[in-house]
């Protein structure tokens, strides 16, 4: 007999007696499972047959159709409709990368990053402000591009290791363009397609240098960040297992083992957006739909890329369903082209006639065109001379300084974020010699200082300048707090029973915290004077914990016994040890204004 003549009622003659009445109640089970799943599917089909074919139905769409008012409000609530089922985070424009460029480089210029460096050359100590202000602006440039480049989410990003990126590749002959050459191996969804599939595909992507639009330059802003995290923040090249985008303290102490979280990413731009002026809602896709965008739809005309290229380079299967692409492309296109909001300019870009309005950027110049652009021209003029007058008056009522005072703190602040962004004159690495090889990858990439794309006026320049060469002075007021030593730290310790048992490790252990000693080796210098409020707390709650460890011959079960606090965490163990050390005479409590406790608790009676 066949298995597909084969049924339940066979089944029920080949089973024996004692089994005959459980077979047959099963049979009674399904049979009714199936009826009752008949009819709801019947039921189903007569309810979408009938669906709008009641009398009240009829009379409704009747009135929708012949109303002059219903006629008019009905696109409006299918926009309406449209916007509560994709409500989608506002992608990153290109725009918005040019002001958060603008902005970056007036907090932060290339002459700050060159003084940090010469200090570090010549072995002078870091003021911490600068330190950190420097870390937040490069991180947040190369992250930036980085996601707006390579299209990732966020959660994507925070997981680049160092092996994924591999410097001073070249291209073929004869032009050998330079490049470098990142792996994605956490996009969303290839860890299962890697597991089905074999080896995984279309992973690799050719990073160039974009001359023209240094806002998303990728190639440029990542290599700064890497080079000041590895010469300035750790002092040491990064391990292949080391993240790029790790996680840094409040104190600029960095752990390189640790990714960034997806919290302080947000953290991260939301300060960007509040301080640039930025409106929109961002999240983890803000990057990745904004660079799919901006390759469709808004490079200049011959340079935009194909639907073929936009879902490889994306990382969207070749089976996937069309939902995503036009989720992320031309849902965006219909709105931009249904958009007149720019009826009055005078020179409209009519993107419903065309592709993206582009008759307009092919058509010959209008006279109206030629008087729009010297018009802008004039503006521009008169922006540029107001700017010239300002300087002349500050220098005529300015009295001459002596070379070692610095100028007025108003000169920082000459670079307007709307400044239209000249393009990169030289990328960060110097072109390779030719050679007949496709790739030469190599273990560092070569990093220059950046010029002249956001450079601030040439009084800034001198004011760092001039900090280079001064020596700090001995009074208060000039007085900064200066950047921990690079290259050490402390991990934190974890919650709940293991706490203290991790405290234990990093104390004699070398390989548990950073800097290749373990704590009770660390020289003096480590965890006194300016580092004591970064390593030296941390320091001492471990130096506690393990010493009374150890007082009870490390035993886990008599710790345990001693102090049941240690269930709780490492500071309710470290103040019960603390207490108890105090009652032993071993140290003394700090008393309050008040007096001791004992001392309140017998003025209480």
């Amino acid at each position: 007999m066949s298995q597909s003549q084969f049924g339940w009622n066979d089944v029920y003659q080949a089973a024996g007696e004692d089994q005959a009445a459980k077979v047959l109640v099963n049979i009674k089970k399904r049979k009714e499972r199936a009826k009752r799943k008949r009819a709801l599917d019947e039921d189903k089909e007569d309810k979408e047959a009938t669906k709008g074919t009641s009398p009240r139905a009829e009379a409704w769409e009747n009135f929708k159709s012949t109303n002059p008012v219903m006629q008019r409000l009905s696109p409006l609530h299918a926009a309406y409709e449209e916007s509560e089922c994709r409500n989608h985070a506002s992608a990153m424009t290109i725009e918005d990368m040019r002001k958060i460029m603008a902005w970056s480089y007036k907090q932060c210029p290339d002459e700050l990053i060159s003084l940090i460096y010469s200090q570090v050359q010549s072995g002078l100590p870091l003021d911490m402000d600068e330190v950190i202000s420097a870390q937040k602006h490069l991180v947040i440039r190369a992250f930036a591009t980085t996601g707006f480049t390579i299209w990732t989410r966020n959660f994507e990003l925070t997981k680049i290791r160092r092996k994924d990126v591999v410097w001073n590749c070249q291209g073929l002959p004869p032009y050998n363009i330079p490049y470098d050459l990142v792996s994605l191996l956490n996009r969303k969804g290839w860890q299962r397609k890697g597991e089905t599939d074999g080896a995984l595909e279309g992973h690799e992507y050719e990073v160039y240098p974009q001359h023209q639009t240094p806002e998303i330059c990728m190639f440029t802003h990542l290599r700064a960040w890497v080079k000041f995290f590895e010469e300035v923040l750790l002092r040491r090249p990064l391990e292949p297992d080391e993240f790029i985008f790790a996680r840094v303290g409040a104190n600029s102490v960095v752990y390189p083992s640790d990714e960034l979280s997806y919290d302080s990413v947000m953290k991260m731009l939301t300060w960007m957006c509040k301080d640039v002026g930025l409106t929109a809602r961002y999240t983890t896709h803000c990057f990745r739909r904004g660079g799919a965008r901006y390759r469709f739809m808004f490079t200049p005309l011959g340079q935009r890329w194909s639907l073929a290229t936009i879902r490889w380079w994306g990382a969207w299967a070749e089976g996937e369903s069309v939902d995503t692409l036009i989720r992320y492309l031309l849902d965006e296109l219909t709105r931009y082209e249904k958009n007149h909001r720019d009826a009055l300019c005078p020179i409209p870009r009519e993107g419903d006639e065309t592709f993206n309005g582009d008759h307009i950027l092919t058509a010959p110049v209008t006279a109206a065109e030629t008087r729009e652009l010297k018009m802008s021209f004039d503006r521009e003029l008169t922006r540029l001379s107001g700017k010239v007058e300002e300087v002349l008056d500050k220098l005529t009522l300015t009295p001459p300084v002596s070379s070692s005072s610095s100028p007025p703190p108003s000169q920082f602040s000459q670079l307007s974020i709307s400044t239209p962004i000249p393009s990169l004159p030289s990328p960060l690495l110097s072109p390779p010699p030719a050679q007949p090889l496709q790739r030469t990858p190599s273990h560092e990439a070569s990093h220059e200082p950046l010029s002249g794309s956001y450079t601030t006026s040439s009084a800034t320049h001198n004011v760092y300048a001039r900090r280079i060469t001064t020596a700090p002075t001995g009074t208060p007021q000039q007085q900064k707090k200066n950047a921990p030593i690079p290259g050490i730290g402390i991990p934190d310790l974890p919650r709940g029973l293991e706490a203290w048992r991790a405290a234990v490790k990093q104390w004699e252990d070398p390989a548990a915290s950073i800097g290749g000693k373990a704590l009770k080796d660390w020289p003096e210098e480590w965890y006194t004077g300016p580092m004591r409020t970064i390593t030296g707390v941390k320091r001492n709650i471990r130096k506690v914990i393990a010493t009374e460890f150890y007082r009870l011959h490390g035993d886990d079960r008599v710790f345990l016994e001693e102090y049941p606090e240690a269930n709780r965490g490492a500071k309710p163990l470290f103040d019960a040890i603390q207490r108890k050390r105090e009652g032993r005479g071993e140290i003394t409590g700090r008393a309050s204004k008040n007096g001791r406790p004992e001392v309140r608790a017998s003025a209480s009676r």
